[in-house]
Order: structure tokens, then C-alpha cells, then sequence
């Protein structure tokens, strides 16, 4: 008898913890009829949704008005379907009363009687539109920040905190064409730095390769923000500035100065003209 007794409180403990467990990782529970019509759907939430549910009664999930699922995917499904087996993360969305769009997801197990007769379907759904609309809002985000990026008139990259390039516009590679080739995503900074010595198109790097990329190295790792001015062996000059981002990563922002470093020039000249006129 003692032992019939901890026997049934085993079972009940562990009936309470798969049901506990149940609910928390389903927002609705369903059931189909041999004829694949609801007889039962039971939403956790009340209201416009649970008016939802309710209208599903007597149909079959196809005659239930689901959208964004393509006659590919109720093909595959329905053949599930008709094998009589399991399914999981059948995904389709549908508006409540008030007119929002759910991303919704479910899965379902056919059951049978003592003979195996088959009787339908039982399963679970649960909501992840939050899930699906925090994604649509990262893809918007990144759709905007690679289009301000490439708006912009400098050349603009982003390394992550294992120095590998993350994000590069084409600005980037206009300024550099000698070596555009550099900037490809996944490649570190020290391998980008190398091909832009072997270049040949750095002026201060030509004949002193390695010690060059050893000196813009010791740069790139000071924690500090970096400004580092150059010239190619076309005359050009470009302004290197790189600044250290909270995760770890590094922001660099590469410009053309050329017309700015020849303005100097000529200010410059002007200067020393004006004085010795006046000796």
C-alpha cells in the first residue's frame, strides 16, 4: 500500500510538471476530429483572440483563413497530414478581430484508439510574433544603416572585437582602388593593413613594408582614438581616423584630403611670400 501510495505521488508530481511545462511553451492547445475538423481549440488569452480561436471550431486549418503560407507549403503539410503523422513548426499568420497580424507556429501528434483506428489530431500552438517583428525591425534598422553608410562621402568600415571587418562601404574601396580588393568582410585589420603595404602604393610604406604595418599595427592597438595621415605614390593624401567602440570593435573613417592638404600648401605659400615682401 506504501508503495502504491509513493507510486501515485510520483505520478502526480510528474503529470503536474509536464503540464506546467506544457503551458508555458504553448499559447493555445487544439484538437481535430478523424475529418481533420477542430472540436476543440483553447486559447489561453480572452477577447479578440479568443474570439479567433473559437471561429476555427468545425473547420479544417486550411478552411480557417490562414495567411502567407504558400500552396507549396499546404501541399507538404497535407501530405503529413494524410500519412498520419507528426508535425512540427507549421508557420502561417492570421489577424484577430481587431485587424493585427499574428506570426503564429504549431505542432500536432495523430492519436488513435485501442483498435489504432485513427480519431485525429491533438497539439499546441504559441505566438512569436514578437520574435518576427523584433527580426523585421533589426532587418529595417540594418536596410537603414547600410544605406546611410553608403551615403556617405567617406570611406566607412566597422571591425568587430576580434578585429574582423563586419561592414564596409563602397567608399571604402573608391579611395583605396590600389588595393579595394583589402576590404572584404571577415578579413582582419592586420591582413587588410599588409595588402595595403604590398600595394606599392603607400608612399612611406614603399621599401620598408614590414616595419610600416609593424608601426600602423602599434596605432591600431592603442585605445585611444587614432589619426593617422598618409600619402599615396599618386600624390594623393588620405586621413585615417579610428575610434574604439563600447563592445570592443573599432570604427574607421577614411578620407580623401587632398584639395584640404593643397589649400594648406597654398596658404602656406602665400604666408612666405607675404613675408618676404615685407623684409
Amino acid at each position: 500500500a506504501v508503495f502504491r501510495r509513493r507510486l501515485d505521488e510520483s505520478r502526480s508530481a510528474d503529470e503536474a510538471r509536464y503540464k506546467d511545462c506544457a503551458e508555458i511553451a504553448a499559447d493555445w492547445y487544439w484538437e481535430q476530429d478523424a475529418d481533420l475538423r477542430y472540436t476543440m481549440v483553447t486559447p489561453k488569452r480572452s477577447g479578440a483572440w479568443g474570439e479567433v480561436a473559437r471561429q476555427s471550431l468545425g473547420k479544417t486549418r486550411r478552411e480557417t483563413d490562414l495567411g502567407d503560407v504558400s500552396e507549396a507549403a499546404w501541399r507538404e503539410h497535407e501530405e503529413i497530414l494524410a500519412k498520419r503523422l507528426p508535425f512540427e513548426d507549421f508557420r502561417y499568420t492570421k489577424c484577430d478581430n481587431t485587424g493585427r497580424k499574428h506570426h503564429l507556429v504549431t505542432a500536432g501528434r495523430p492519436f488513435f484508439d485501442a483498435t489504432g483506428k485513427f480519431l485525429g489530431y491533438r497539439g499546441a500552438g504559441k505566438s512569436i510574433t514578437a520574435q518576427v517583428e523584433a527580426a523585421e525591425r533589426a532587418r529595417t534598422a540594418e536596410h537603414l544603416l547600410r544605406a546611410a553608410v553608403e551615403s556617405l562621402n567617406d570611406g566607412f568600415a566597422v571591425f568587430d572585437a576580434d578585429d574582423r571587418l563586419v561592414l564596409c562601404n563602397e567608399r571604402m574601396r573608391a579611395i583605396s582602388p590600389a588595393f579595394a580588393y583589402a576590404w572584404v568582410l571577415g578579413r582582419t585589420y592586420g591582413d587588410i593593413v599588409r595588402l595595403a603595404a604590398q600595394s606599392g602604393q603607400i608612399a612611406e610604406a614603399v621599401g620598408r613594408e614590414d616595419e610600416w604595418v609593424r608601426e600602423r599595427l602599434a596605432i591600431h592597438r592603442t585605445p585611444a582614438s587614432a589619426r593617422v595621415i598618409g600619402q599615396t605614390r599618386s600624390g594623393r593624401w588620405i586621413e585615417n581616423k579610428e575610434m574604439p567602440i563600447a563592445d570592443g570593435g573599432l570604427v574607421v573613417v577614411r578620407s580623401d584630403i587632398t584639395e584640404l592638404k593643397r589649400h594648406e600648401q597654398d596658404l602656406e605659400q602665400s604666408r612666405a611670400h607675404a613675408e618676404r615682401m615685407q623684409r
